[in-house]
């Protein structure tokens, strides 16, 4: 299953329990859920710390600083 920009404006409470269901239900179904986020998107704790996802939860990260952060590692054509 695969969402695109699913924490965009969305309240940090509703982020938290979002990501909670998705990680409810890929245990429990076994299905990938592929979702992508900007960082400024990720929620922030009531401490003021942004949610920092595992490692091993993150497949590519993505930026504009060469053709490295783009999805596939090729030139912009």
């Amino acid at each position: 299953m695969y969402h695109d920009g699913i924490l965009e404006t969305m309240d940090d409470r509703k982020k938290l329990a979002l990501l909670d269901l998705l990680k409810e239900f890929a245990e429990e179904t076994d299905v990938q859920c592929i979702y992508s986020v900007i960082h400024a998107e990720l929620p922030v704790d009531t401490e003021g710390h942004r949610l920092e996802l595992p490692a091993h939860q993150i497949i590519r990260e993505l930026s504009d600083e060469g053709d490295d952060g783009r999805l596939f590692r090729m030139p912009a054509f």
